[in-house]
């Protein structure tokens, strides 16, 4: 994962600072959403980013174990965290 340098910079970033999300569609989603951000990641724009999108849709942060990987470096405890929310939002 860390030799995708040339990609990030290259192609993801030039996308990334161009893009404009459409305010009014965020604001008529009706589906339950949980926007996930470690305290791990290093990268503060994704929490600028983070929070303009929970603030669209209306709903919180949940901070959660690991860094921009953490599905791969600490999946039972993100799994764990987790949890908890998929419930919620299957009704149980």
């Amino acid at each position: 994962m860390l030799g995708n340098g040339e990609v990030m910079f290259g192609i993801d970033f030039p996308w990334l600072a161009a893009y404009r999300p459409d305010d009014a569609a965020l604001a008529r989603f009706a589906r339950p959403v949980r926007l996930l951000l470690s305290p791990e990641t290093a990268w503060p724009l994704l929490a600028l980013m983070a929070e303009r999108l929970a603030t669209a849709v209306r709903t919180q942060i949940i901070a959660v174990p690991g860094g921009h990987t953490a599905f791969f470096d600490r999946p039972e405890e993100l799994a764990a965290h987790l949890r908890p929310h998929l419930a919620a939002i299957a009704g149980g």
